[in-house]
């Protein structure tokens, strides 16, 4: 069998074990798995697959390439499998496999794999500055690491475009020296390529090229518990197809792929363009919007939008609606904001934004009815210039919809990017 048929064999089966041991399935209930009883040629077939893959970066390797030599990788690092294999370091392991994850596009399962081993494991720097980049981290007295944390403070690629010429120079000098710090440097080099095009500050200023408009945001961003310094490619497609455009759009994506944090930027852009601005969220369930007040509604408040959440029966008073008046986002169910509407004539003409959240309720059989025909009044009585941001993970008809709010065919925006498989 030809090499590269026999290690995605091997990939194959490993991943088949993983499942196994997951499950706590009795070992005479196990296929027998060929990879096992060659586990030290499967893993240097894997490292020197490794870095074929990382040294062709330039030639476009597919994703399925490098994500299926992650997955093989890992299992000699986990925690419930690596008790199996010998001769193996597995904390600098874990470096190449969280790395392949993020060159796939897998930034948050990256994440997850590299902060099984702290920084403290690594003896070299460069290793030391891997494992910070991939757990986000940004701790230490690295001077790579220190470079990167001016960077990402201040949006200035120079100094993105320094520690780069810097790594690579290192590379080269590492080459007759040291095998390991050469390789180490390797996937540094190739990882810093990646994020030099990828990453929160190069998108954001595609949109508005002065630093000043995203600072807060973009600090905000990395200082988050699971900090943020890139965005998932389903919220970098919706940026490049123009949801902070000030027009209507629809937003369909799977569960987990960065929806309600595409809200929070629309609704941190336009309040940086007008702080006067008057936002109308809608969340379909009292559960939702509850959550919503706990969340987005305190992220963005340490941002200096203001917001008010309404939800449940009680008929709304005066001092309700003086504090609507004055916020600049409201979050609600499509209940309340009707019953609000309905005291309060012509509320609405104050909301030049309306997101429409967990859109697919329309077809809901208790409340999709209520929901529309909020939307129709809102799309219809506005005397002001209106635009709708509509999202969803599963509605079928989404085109539909987004022409029937008022958007367009380049304004439909759907992915099927997942974080994690």
């Amino acid at each position: 069998m030809p090499a590269s048929r026999q290690l995605n064999t091997w990939i194959a089966e490993s991943g088949s074990w993983q499942s196994y041991i997951d499950f706590k399935l009795p070992e005479d209930e196990r296929a027998q798995y060929s990879f096992l009883s060659q586990y030290d040629n499967f893993f240097l077939s894997l490292m020197s697959r490794t870095i074929e893959l990382l040294k062709a970066r330039d030639n476009e390797v597919g994703v399925d390439e490098l994500l299926a030599t992650a997955k093989g990788l890992e299992i000699f690092s986990l925690y419930e499998k690596r008790n199996q294999f010998n001769g193996v370091n597995y904390s600098n392991n874990i470096l190449y496999a969280a790395g392949l994850y993020y060159l796939s596009n897998y930034s948050a399962s990256a994440w997850i794999l590299s902060s099984l081993y702290p920084k403290k494991n690594y003896e070299l720097e460069i290793d030391q500055f891997i494992s910070g980049f991939l757990q986000r981290n940004l701790s230490g007295a690295n001077e790579h690491t220190l470079i990167l944390k001016r960077f990402l403070e201040s949006g200035n690629i120079r100094l993105l475009i320094i520690l780069l010429r810097r790594i690579s120079f290192r590379k080269e000098t590492a080459f007759s020296d040291d095998v390991e710090n050469y390789f180490s440097h390797l996937l540094a080099q190739t990882i810093l390529t990646k994020f030099f095009d990828d990453n929160i500050w190069a998108d954001l200023l595609k949109v508005n090229n002065d630093p000043d408009h995203w600072r807060a945001y973009v600090i905000r961003n990395i200082e988050k518990k699971v900090p943020v310094w890139s965005f998932f490619p389903s919220q970098k497609l919706a940026i490049q197809n123009g949801i902070l455009n000030g027009n209507t759009c629809s937003l369909q994506m799977p569960t987990s792929s960065g929806k309600t944090s595409i809200s929070e930027l629309v609704i941190y852009d336009e309040f940086k363009r007008n702080p006067e601005c008057r936002i109308l969220y809608l969340a379909p369930y009292r559960a939702l919007a509850s959550e919503l007040k706990q969340s987005l509604a305190v992220s963005l408040g340490e941002l200096g939008v203001t917001s008010k959440t309404i939800f449940g029966g009680n008929l709304p008073t005066q001092e309700e609606r003086t504090s609507i008046s004055e916020v600049n986002l409201l979050i609600s169910t499509p209940e309340k904001f009707m019953a609000v509407e309905d005291i309060f004539s012509g509320i609405s003409q104050m909301f030049t934004t309306i997101i429409c959240d967990e859109g697919h309720l329309l077809d809901d059989d208790s409340r999709g009815l209520s929901y529309e025909l909020l939307l129709s009044r809102l799309k219809s009585s506005s005397e002001v210039k209106r635009r709708f941001i509509f999202v969803s993970a599963i509605i079928p008809n989404i085109s539909t919809v987004n022409s029937w709010l008022g958007g367009s065919d380049d304004s439909l925006i759907t992915s099927e990017y997942r974080p994690t498989e």
